[in-house]
């Protein structure tokens, strides 16, 4: 029965520990996260209009007509035709998608900016001498994990000291 307890209270502070290690992120590695997103996103937006300068210059009829030579045709009006809907189709999906990265970028430098702020406001807040105070000054963010992962681990504790108890007055009796 004792082992039992033991074991329920080990699974319970095993399981709420990854729990504790997730929420316990810090501003400035969530500046770092948004950073590197932002280096991604500028490397799409310049992929992107690379892109659109390239088709801003297949688009020009010397362009199609080039593109279109080996072709045999008895309507070739009619293909350059085509040839250039399809290539204005392309460049205008490909430039809301470069709108729509624009968007994302503005977003990312906004919150990088936010965030900033955040963290240099959490490096100017004094750091807890004690593990009791660390506890109090995090108590506001705390969600019931933390709790449980307290809990969890006094259970241990007191379920450890009870055990070594039990033993070794055991084995003092006759």
């Amino acid at each position: 029965m004792r082992y039992k307890l033991i074991l329920i209270a080990l699974s319970v502070l095993v399981l709420t520990s990854p729990s504790l290690a997730q929420q316990s992120q810090t501003a400035e590695e969530k500046l770092q996260k948004l950073r590197l997103e932002l280096v991604d996103v500028y490397g799409k937006e310049a992929s992107l209009r690379v892109r659109v300068q390239q088709l801003d210059e297949d688009i020009k009829p010397e362009n199609i007509a080039r593109s279109l030579a080996g072709f045999g045709s008895t309507k070739p009006e009619e293909l350059r035709e085509f040839r250039r809907r399809q290539i204005e189709l392309e460049r205008n999906k490909v430039l809301q998608q470069l709108e729509a990265v624009s968007a994302k970028r503005t977003q990312l430098e906004s919150e990088i900016a936010l965030g900033e702020t955040q963290a240099y406001h959490e490096s100017a807040q004094p750091q807890p001498s004690s593990v009791f105070q660390a506890f109090v000054a995090r108590s506001s963010n705390t969600s019931r994990p933390l709790l449980f992962g307290l809990a969890g681990g006094v259970f241990v504790v007191l379920g450890g000291g009870l055990f070594l108890i039990r033993r070794f007055r055991g084995k003092g009796q006759p």
